[in-house]
C-alpha cells in the first residue's frame, strides 16, 4: 500500500516549517500568528520588497508583547535619560537592535517611516546594530515607536545602564569564551591523538583507537558549531550579498577539514584531522583577539579628551575658568558665548539663547530659547553670552559623533585594500582548487591537508586591516601634540596635499594683537555697550577689545537686542535705542585707514572710534613657512587691507595672495584651486573660514582657545603646535609609505608560504599558526615604523 506524503510548507515570512498550523493568506503560508500579522503589516504600507532582498529573512515573532511592558517610556524622566536630543518639532535616539541581522533588516529599519508617519528619519550602523532615529513627538512618543519596532521583530535592547563600552565587553567576553572552548577542545584532541603521533599499532588496540577516534568528534562539534560559528556567519552574509569576503576560505577551509574527518570516523576509513581542524580554529580566534586588543588600544572613544580638544567656559565666585570637557559635572554653571558650542544638556538660567541646531538636526534656523528652558548638548549659541546650568553628564562619544556625522571621508587606501583583499580572496579559491585537483589522484591525504592551508595561509585579512591599524596610531600620537584628526583616513588626504592656503588674522598671527582705542566721542555708557559686544564674540579682536574694555566694564553685563555677528565683517547689536556696528571699514561705513589692524565703531551710522594696532605674528613663523615654501605651493588668503604685504611677499608669491576677502571669496578662491587639480589644505582659525574649510580638500582649524572650533574642518590645532606643521605634514606622507610597503609584505608574505602549502608541505596546523604572526608582524612593522618617523621628525615624547 502505498503511502501518502505531504509536502512540508515553509513559513513565508520567516522560513520554519509551518508543520500542522494553518495561518495563510491567499497562497503564502505562516507558521504562526505573529509572521502573519508581520506579513499583513508590511503589505498593507507597501513594504513587500523585504522579501525579494532577502528571501525568507523575516524573524519570528510568535510571542505577543506583554501589555504594559514598556509603559515606563512614558515617563519623562526615563525620556530625557534616553533622548540625545528634543525640541517641539524634532526628537533624536539611538537604539541597540541585537536581531538585525542581514541586508533586509537594514532595508526595513530605514523604511519605517513608511510604518510609523512620525518618523523623520531612520539611519542603520550594520556593524554596531544600532538604529538612529530622528521622529515628530508630537506625532508620535517613544513607548509607540519601540512597541512597532517588537510587532516587526526587533525590540531594542533598552536599559539605562547599558554604555557602548559594555556592548564591547560583551563582545570581548564571548570571544574569550569561544577562545576558551577551542582552546580546551584542541587539547583534549591533540592528547586523544598521542598514540597515532607516536606511530603505535592502532591494530593491536583497535576498540581503543576507535573510542579515542569518536571522542575527538564529540570534542569537534563544540569547536565547529559554537567556536567557529563567527567565520560561517560571516561568510554566509557575504554570499547573501553576493560577494565573497576574507572570511570565505577560513569557512571553507574549517568546513572541509570537518566534513572530510567526520567521514573518516564514521566509516571507519582513517583517524581525520579533528586537531587540525581545533588548532586552526583556537589560533584564528588568538588573531582575531589580538587584532581587537589592538583596536581596543587605539580606540577613539575611548579617551575624548586625548584626541577631542573641547573645552568649557566654567563660571566660580563670578570668575571664568577653562576646565576640560570631561571635568564638566552635574551642576556646574558655565557660559557660552556667541559660535560656541553647548557640551552638556543644560538648563539656561541667563540671557536669551539663539540656538542652531544644525550640528545635530540640519536645520540651521536658530531657535530661541528663554530662562528656564532645556537646552541639548550640540546646539551652537548665537547671539549674546548666556550661562546655563548643567543637568547631564557630558556625553563624549555623542559629541564625537556629532563632529563627524555629516561627512563620511572615502579612503583610496581603503579601497583598495578592500579591492586588494576581494581578488586575493578569488585567488585564494582559485589555487586552492588547483591544489586540490592536483593532488586527490595521488594521495587524498595530502590533498586535504594541502587545500586546507591554501585556504588558511593566504587569507588576505592583514590587507584590511593594516591600513586602518597604522592611520589609528598616527593618530593616537597626533593627538599629544595638539593636533586632532576627526578620523584616521585624514591622514591619507594630509599625505596627498600639494598647495596650502593659509588665512592671516588669528592663524599665521598671534590670536591677540596689541591695540590702542582713539576714542571720538564714545561715553563710559557706549563703551560697556561695546564690551559687552566684544565679550559675546570668539574673534581674536573682539575678544581683545573685550579685554581692553574690562576695567570699564566692572562684570556688568548688559541685555543687548537683535545682538549677531556677520562672518567678515563685525557685530551690531541694539541698546536703548542706539544701534552700534562693530568692525570692519566697509561694515561702518568709512574709508580704509593705512594702519596694519583697524576696527571701527559706529553708533548710529557715525563712527566714534577705531582701535588701531598690528598683529603679532607666531613665534616661529618664519622657519615654519621656509619649511613648508620646500614642500608645497603656498597662498594666502586675508579679510584684512593690504597693508603688511611687503612684509608677507617674503613667503608667498605677490599672485598668491588675496587681502580684503569675504568668506565667499576664500571658498571661491579654493575653488579655483581645486578645480585645477591641486589637492588643497586650507589652514584657518574656524570662525570666518567655515566654508573655505569645507570647500577645500583637506582642512585645519587653529584655535587658541579649544572650546571653539568648527565641524566644517578635518582637524583641530592648538595654536601652539603651528611651528610643527610641516613636520606633522612629512610624517603623514612618511606613514602612507609605510602603509603601502605593508601591503607589499603582505602579498609577498602570503604568496611565499602559499606556494609551500601547494605543494603539500605546510600542514594546516603550521599555517593557522602563520596566518596570525602575519597580522603580528605587519602590526609590529607599523608601530615600529611610526615611531621611528616620528622620531625622524621631532614628534617623539
Amino acid at each position: 500500500m502505498a503511502l501518502k506524503t505531504e509536502a512540508k510548507s515553509v513559513c513565508y515570512h520567516c522560513g520554519d516549517s509551518c508543520g500542522t498550523n494553518n495561518f495563510s493568506i491567499a497562497d503564502k503560508n505562516f507558521c504562526c500568528n505573529g509572521c502573519k500579522t508581520v506579513y499583513e503589516l508590511l503589505s498593507s504600507n507597501n513594504l513587500c520588497d523585504y522579501y525579494t532582498i532577502d528571501d525568507k529573512a523575516g524573524l519570528k515573532n510568535n510571542i505577543p508583547l506583554q501589555k504594559g511592558k514598556f509603559a515606563f517610556l512614558d515617563a519623562t524622566e526615563i525620556q530625557n535619560q534616553l533622548l540625545q536630543f528634543q525640541d517641539n518639532n524634532q526628537a533624536k535616539i539611538n537604539f541597540f537592535i541585537p536581531a538585525m541581522h542581514c541586508s533586509s533588516c537594514v532595508w526595513l529599519l530605514e523604511k519605517l517611516y513608511k510604518l510609523l508617519p512620525g518618523i523623520i528619519d531612520s539611519r542603520v550602523n550594520f556593524d554596531k546594530k544600532q538604529l538612529h532615529l530622528t521622529f515628530n513627538p508630537t506625532e508620535i512618543n517613544l513607548r509607540q515607536i519601540v512597541e512597532k519596532l517588537c510587532e516587526i521583530g526587533y525590540e531594542p535592547a533598552i536599559n539605562l545602564s547599558d554604555t557602548k563600552q559594555g556592548i564591547q565587553t560583551k563582545q570581548a567576553r564571548k570571544l574569550a569564551f569561544k577562545l576558551g572552548v577551542a582552546g580546551f577542545c584542541m587539547g583534549n584532541i591533540m592528547l586523544f591523538s598521542f598514540p597515532e603521533y607516536l606511530g603505535m599499532d592502532k591494530q593491536a588496540e583497535y576498540e581503543l583507537a576507535r573510542t579515542f577516534s569518536w571522542l575527538n568528534l564529540v570534542l569537534a562539534l563544540p569547536v565547529f558549531f559554537y567556536s567557529a560559528s563567527g567565520f560561517f556567519r560571516s561568510a554566509f552574509q557575504g554570499l547573501k550579498a553576493k560577494t565573497l569576503n576574507i572570511d570565505f576560505p577560513l569557512a571553507l577551509g574549517i568546513f572541509s577539514l570537518f566534513t572530510r574527518s567526520a567521514y573518516e570516523i564514521i566509516s571507519n576509513t582513517g583517524s581525520g584531522f579533528f586537531d587540525s581542524m581545533a588548532a586552526l580554529v583556537f589560533f584564528l580566534l588568538i588573531g582575531r583577539w589580538l587584532q581587537d586588543r589592538a583596536y581596543t588600544s587605539l580606540s577613539f572613544e575611548r579617551d575624548y579628551e586625548s584626541y577631542f580638544p573641547v573645552a568649557a567656559v566654567k563660571v566660580e565666585n563670578n570668575k571664568e575658568v577653562y576646565v576640560p570637557i570631561k571635568n564638566i559635572a552635574v551642576g556646574d554653571y558655565l557660559r557660552i558665548r556667541n559660535h560656541e558650542l553647548i557640551p552638556a544638556d543644560s538648563i539656561l538660567i541667563k540671557g536669551l539663547a539663539k540656538l542652531d541646531y544644525s550640528f545635530v538636526t540640519g536645520e540651521s534656523k536658530p531657535v530661541e530659547k528663554k530662562t528656564g528652558d532645556s537646552l541639548f548638548a550640540g546646539g551652537r549659541q548665537k547671539g549674546e553670552v548666556i550661562e546655563v546650568l548643567v543637568q547631564k553628564p557630558v556625553q563624549q562619544s555623542y559629541l564625537t559623533g556629532l563632529w563627524n556625522q555629516h561627512e563620511k571621508t572615502e579612503s583610496q587606501v581603503e579601497n583598495f585594500s578592500q579591492i586588494i583583499g576581494k581578488y586575493f580572496t578569488y585567488a585564494i579559491l582559485l589555487f586552492a582548487i588547483a591544489t586540490l585537483v592536483y593532488w586527490i589522484p595521488k594521495d587524498i591525504r595530502i590533498a586535504m591537508n594541502a587545500f586546507t592551508a591554501v585556504l588558511i595561509v593566504a587569507c588576505p585579512c592583514v590587507l584590511v586591516v593594516s591600513a586602518p591599524f597604522a592611520f589609528g596610531n598616527v593618530m593616537t600620537l597626533l593627538g599629544r601634540f595638539g593636533f586632532y584628526l576627526k578620523n584616521p583616513q585624514i591622514v591619507e588626504k594630509l599625505a596627498s596635499i600639494d598647495t596650502v592656503v593659509f588665512d592671516k588674522t588669528g592663524t599665521i598671527t598671534e590670536s591677540k594683537p596689541s591695540l590702542k582705542l582713539q576714542n571720538f566721542g564714545l561715553s563710559d555708557n557706549d563703551l560697556l555697550v561695546i564690551q559687552t559686544m566684544c565679550k559675546n564674540s570668539g574673534h581674536p579682536l573682539s575678544k581683545e577689545i573685550a579685554t581692553m574694555l574690562a576695567a570699564t566694564a566692572q562684570n556688568q553685563v548688559l541685555n543687548l537686542e537683535d545682538f549677531q555677528e556677520i562672518e567678515g565683517k563685525g557685530l551690531a547689536a541694539t541698546y536703548r535705542n542706539h544701534h552700534y556696528k562693530v568692525g570692519s571699514a566697509s561694515f561702518t561705513g568709512v574709508a580704509k585707514g593705512n594702519a596694519l589692524v583697524q576696527v571701527y565703531v559706529a553708533v548710529d551710522g557715525k563712527v566714534e572710534a577705531v582701535f588701531e594696532g598690528k598683529h603679532t605674528y607666531r613665534q616661529d613663523m618664519n622657519q615654519t613657512l621656509n619649511a613648508l615654501n620646500i614642500q608645497f605651493s603656498l597662498h594666502l588668503l586675508s579679510g584684512d587691507n593690504d597693508a603688511e604685504k611687503p612684509f608677507l611677499v617674503n613667503y608667498f608669491q605677490p599672485e598668491a595672495m588675496r587681502f580684503s576677502c569675504s568668506p565667499e571669496q576664500k571658498k571661491d578662491y579654493i575653488h579655483h584651486l581645486s578645480s585645477h587639480n591641486f589637492n588643497v589644505l586650507m589652514v584657518g582659525d574656524g570662525l570666518n573660514d567655515a566654508i573655505a574649510l569645507k570647500e577645500s580638500f583637506s582642512g585645519i582649524a587653529i584655535t587658541d582657545d579649544i572650546n571653539c572650533f568648527t565641524p566644517a574642518s578635518d582637524v583641530i590645532m592648538e595654536g601652539k603646535h603651528f611651528s610643527r606643521l610641516p613636520a606633522i605634514l612629512t610624517f603623514c606622507k612618511n606613514a602612507m609609505k609605510l602603509v603601502k610597503n605593508s601591503f607589499l609584505f603582505s602579498l609577498i608574505y602570503n604568496s611565499i608560504w602559499m606556494v609551500f602549502a601547494m605543494r603539500g608541505d605546510l600542514m594546516p596546523i603550521i599555517a593557522a599558526l602563520l596566518m596570525p604572526l602575519s597580522s603580528i608582524t605587519v602590526f609590529t612593522i607599523n608601530t615600529i615604523g611610526i615611531r621611528y618617523y616620528a622620531k625622524k621628525n621631532k614628534l617623539n615624547i
